[in-house]
């Protein structure tokens, strides 16, 4: 009779399982840097398409009516609308420019039925909560926002706001009122040139803003915004934690190192938070053109379209 050949049963001890288990958070640790990147890679990518869309909308709606659209919500009658009143900032007038025309005529309708002699007006029967949606078109993909307003009014949000200064821009700095401009330009009437001089870009916001419910507070809406719909002021810095809306006027990004912001010709690039130039108390530069002893904020000079200096470099 063979005997039973017995096997002695291998496994690992404690010292082995730890030994792995320490290797594998070592490759976790080491991968997840380079995931962060490609994501980062990606969502920039993303939101470059977004500004590149954004101006061609800017463009074709000049080459349809005849001029850009302007910023903020204005009482006067509104060329692009299809019945001539219905009004909205620019985000709004472009959105039959990019592949949102249905989108724009069912608010335009929802609109008139309670405010028929023109503009948005109240809304007691609830008929914009129909439009409680996102535009992926109007949002920076790293913030990860829900990208609508169910208040104050609903709709919509925006992380893209327009240059004020292209429309408002007197003496030798940026910045002033972001509201309801009505002073109609071209491309070709940007003095600066529109390779030298930014149309639109990523505005500044506070990261627990991210989640925000409410077109109001500098983060109003894609389709009745005003002044949130736009920036003028010379401030970029990385979005911080806290701080609701940051500096309301500012413009920036989740990103470290700058923030995308596309220029009037329709190019894009990554603008340096170096680029930047605050005054020793902290507050924002908003100097465009030399004065005196007074020193020039490089960000300001991309923003102001009549500034004559040529454009700083930008990292």
């Amino acid at each position: 009779m063979r005997p039973s050949l017995s096997r002695a049963r291998s496994a690992f001890t404690l010292i082995e399982l730890l030994v792995v288990i320490a290797i594998i958070a070592i490759l976790i640790g080491l991968l997840l840097p380079a995931v962060q990147k490609v994501r980062e890679a990606a969502a920039r990518s993303t939101s470059q398409n977004n500004l590149k869309q954004l101006i061609l909308g800017m463009h074709n709606h000049q080459d349809a009516i005849g001029f850009l659209p302007y910023p903020g919500t204005n009482t006067n009658p509104n060329p692009n609308a299809p019945t001539n009143k219905v009004t909205g900032p620019w985000s709004f007038m472009i959105l039959p420019y990019i592949e949102q025309g249905p989108y724009y005529n069912s608010y335009a309708a929802a609109a008139l039925t309670f405010a028929p002699t023109g503009g948005a007006g109240p809304d007691p029967s609830g008929t914009y909560v129909q439009f409680n949606q996102p535009i992926k078109l109007f949002l920076e993909p790293s913030r990860g926002r829900k990208g609508f307003a169910e208040g104050g009014p609903n709709g919509p949000l925006s992380d893209y706001a327009l240059n004020y200064n292209l429309f408002n821009s007197p003496g030798n700095t940026v910045g002033g009122c972001c509201g309801g401009n009505t002073v109609r330009k071209r491309i070709e009437q940007i003095p600066d040139g529109s390779s030298n001089t930014i149309m639109i870009g990523t505005k500044h916001l506070c990261r627990d803003y991210y989640q925000h419910n409410n077109a109001n507070g500098w983060d109003e809406g894609v389709i009745n915004g005003n002044g949130g719909m736009n920036r003028s002021v010379a401030f970029l810095k990385q979005d911080p934690n806290t701080g609701q809306a940051g500096n309301g006027d500012g413009w920036g990004a989740p990103y470290a190192s700058g923030a995308l912001m596309a220029f009037s010709d329709g190019s894009n690039r990554l603008i340096s938070y170096t680029v930047c130039q605050f005054n020793s108390d902290g507050s924002v530069n908003n100097t465009a053109i030399p004065n005196g002893s007074n020193v020039v904020n490089p960000f300001a000079q991309l923003l102001h379209p009549s500034d004559g200096m040529p454009p700083p470099p930008l990292n």
